[in-house]
């Protein structure tokens, strides 16, 4: 069993056990070749660059990957641990 990528058009085989993971499981089958879903799933991760921002708790200056713009709340490692344990 085949499919046929819907970005490159590339042709890709889904192998017997894959297709019965996907049916386990009800994935539906992928329309992207593997390469395609990789460079997908890459454009969905942060950029590569560091910002600085405060925690939402203390205030304290904290390095991200978390733009300023972005909506998560960021805690230094501190008030994370307070609130995580």
């Amino acid at each position: 069993m085949g499919g046929n990528g819907s970005q490159c058009r590339k042709n890709y085989r889904i192998v017997p056990t894959e297709l019965a993971y996907y049916r386990q499981f009800g994935v539906p089958i992928p329309q992207l070749c593997p390469q395609c879903r990789h460079l997908a799933r890459m454009k969905m991760r942060n950029p590569r660059q560091l910002w600085q921002r405060h925690c939402a708790k203390c205030a304290a200056m904290v390095t991200t990957t978390y733009a300023p713009d972005r909506p998560e709340i960021i805690y230094c490692q501190d008030c994370y641990q307070q609130a995580v344990y």
